[in-house]
């Protein structure tokens, strides 16, 4: 089969597929360098990570917090440091790896706003419409 007869017999499925695949490289392209550097939060978020995969404490000494991650001056939530912790075992402590589970979540809110408007209206111009607006909505995750 061709590649313009497979478009005219499958051309949501295409769509689809172009679709998700621009979401992925448009999530995880670039993680490390865009923005350059890391924020003082992603770097004590990241070092308690790794501190809490490495040896089971973060860097006050406090084993496993389990509501907050005292900061200079602050406290960090522990949801994001628990995510990015089992990344730092077999991976290097990156500004990629940092933002991975960000990016990671994002795919995943992608995925549930599509699955959703798929299970409301069984319309697939609704449905991609849906995964689109999820895709390029910045607030969407923060």
């Amino acid at each position: 089969m061709s590649a313009a007869a497979a478009v005219r017999r499958h051309p949501w499925a295409i769509a689809f597929a172009v679709v998700s695949a621009a979401v992925l490289v448009q999530k995880l392209v670039a993680l490390g360098t865009s923005p350059p550097g890391l924020y003082v939060d992603e770097a004590s978020i990241g070092y308690n990570a790794w501190a809490i995969a490495h040896h089971g404490v973060d860097e006050h000494g406090n084993a496993f917090p389990v509501l907050f991650f005292q900061a200079f001056g602050e406290y960090k939530n522990p949801l994001y440091v628990y995510l990015l912790a089992p990344l730092t075992w077999f991976l290097p402590l990156t500004a990629y790896v940092e933002r991975l589970p960000a990016a990671l979540c994002g795919i995943g809110v992608c995925a549930l706003v599509a699955g959703t408007a798929w299970t409301l209206t069984r319309d697939r111009g609704v449905t991609l419409a849906a995964l689109v607006t999820a895709a390029v909505t910045p607030w969407l995750t923060l």
